[in-house]
């Protein structure tokens, strides 16, 4: 209680109680990329192009091809473009091939646009240049999911964790909020278990059989009140 408590105070909201004791023994966070560590739209950060090309070309025939579409990647490439203030050529039999990307001929040159799976059906080596690996099954397996309140409401009705401050910097208060009440959770049970088995042989007689006294009722009530207020203590 006192954890969430606190938790609450710095904007951390638990909305299921075992998400406190399964966080302490993370050891892994990984995070959601779109939308949580970036801007929620897509941006063109890095171009490699192969022997024999020029990056401000290669961009200005991909934007001008991408011009006429309307997926988020083309939007990102376009912006690029014109960052760079790039002209864009007039294009010619553009053609969209579903699932695959599109291709058109732009200045009498065939350009094509597509994921790795089209190259490949077009015959075209991607060899040395393999965009990365989808990290969807590695989050399938989360322990506890954690979610920004600036997210979508999707994400925020599954999560086991929510971040209502919307600032990342949740996760580490988070993790150190768990692992102190965890501590002292495990504190409490070490001096409760402790307390108990030195007294309980004393409640239960033992000194009757060694000295011939027993322990009154009112010092036993008092020993079990002192056990609590020495365990929060």
């Amino acid at each position: 209680m006192v954890g969430t408590g606190r938790a609450a105070e710095l904007g951390v909201l638990f909305r299921r109680a075992d998400a406190l004791q399964s966080l302490s023994s993370v050891q892994t966070v990984a995070f959601d990329k779109t939308g949580t560590l970036t801007k929620g739209r897509l941006e063109l950060t890095d171009l490699t192009v192969t022997d024999g090309f020029e990056e401000a070309d290669v961009l200005r025939l991909v934007a001008s091809v991408e011009a006429t579409s309307e997926h988020p990647i083309a939007t990102a490439v376009l912006r690029r473009a014109e960052q760079y203030g790039l002209s864009l050529a007039p294009v010619e039999a553009f053609n969209s091939v579903k699932g695959y990307g599109v291709r058109a001929v732009i200045e009498g040159r065939k350009v094509l646009v597509g994921a790795d799976r089209f190259m490949a059906r077009e015959g075209i080596s991607l060899d040395g240049v393999r965009d990365a690996i989808n990290a969807a099954p590695a989050l399938t397996h989360a322990d506890v999911g954690v979610a920004i309140d600036t997210g979508t409401n999707f994400a925020i009705e599954a999560a086991d964790v929510v971040l209502m401050s919307g600032d990342l910097e949740g996760v580490v208060n988070t993790l150190h909020i768990i692992r102190r009440s965890m501590r002292n959770i495990c504190q409490n049970l070490f001096w409760a278990f402790g307390y108990n088995a030195l007294l309980i042989p004393v409640v239960a007689g033992v000194f009757c059989s060694l000295f011939g006294s027993m322990l009154s009722p009112a010092l036993a009530d008092g020993a079990m009140a002192m056990s609590s207020v020495f365990v929060l203590s």
